[in-house]
């Protein structure tokens, strides 16, 4: 009688990996993963962040310059050497600080006062021009014959000016629009439209809102 024996079915091992090792490398591969997320999130960040910081200079370039400050013009307000922060604007009100070029010298800066505005008027007098603001309520005529000095409302600004500045303003009896007439406030040595005549918005380069350097006068300038 033949006795039949059972063979047992070997094993084929499935992945050749102990489980211990399966899952070793699992978490492995999760933190490898994490962290390469976390790699990628800062660097969006950081790009982010890169994109803000090109806006903020290019905002800056565009609205606002640099200035230094050649002389003593404006003492005690802006002394030589100083370095002021100019922001650029269409609009302009009376007494701000501006900075232009020169019509007869190209490529300078001037830093000035702006004293008279379109509107104010103005009387020629020889040399002696007499400026004030429209808003007065008392106005003296400017025509011939009929100008007194006593006629001249409070707070009238009487310069004398240089030829060029007289055969500028000619006979002129307000400013025009879109022309200023700026000083010096060191007016002893200042060139300003007492020689130059008024200056037109296109000369302007911008309003002076801050001073830099040095350290010691940091701050807002008016």
């Amino acid at each position: 009688m033949n006795q039949t024996t059972e063979r047992k079915p070997k094993k084929v091992p499935t992945s050749g990996v102990r489980p211990k090792k399966r899952n070793r490398r699992l978490k492995q591969e999760i933190r490898q993963r994490k962290q390469q997320e976390q790699q990628r999130r800062e660097l969006r960040r950081g790009y982010v962040v890169l994109g803000l910081i090109v806006v903020l200079v290019l905002l800056f370039f565009l609205n606002f310059r640099t200035r230094q400050v050649d002389g003593v013009s404006m003492v005690p307000t802006l002394a030589d050497n100083d370095r002021l922060l100019v922001r650029r604007t269409e609009t302009f009100a009376r007494y701000e600080l501006i900075t232009f070029e020169p019509a007869d010298k190209a490529g300078e800066s001037y830093v000035k006062r702006i004293i008279g505005l379109p509107g104010d008027r103005l009387h020629l007098d020889g040399n002696r021009l007499y400026l004030y603001e429209t808003e007065t309520k008392q106005q003296p005529s400017s025509q011939a014959g009929t100008f007194s000095t006593e006629q001249l409302p409070d707070g009238a600004l009487t310069v004398l000016l240089s030829p060029e500045a007289v055969q500028s303003i000619g006979t002129q009896t307000e400013i025009p629009a879109n022309q200023y007439f700026v000083l010096g406030d060191n007016r002893g040595n200042s060139r300003d439209s007492r020689e130059m005549g008024l200056i037109t918005s296109d000369q302007i380069e911008g309003v002076v809102v801050f001073r830099y350097f040095p350290l010691t006068s940091i701050g807002r300038v008016s």
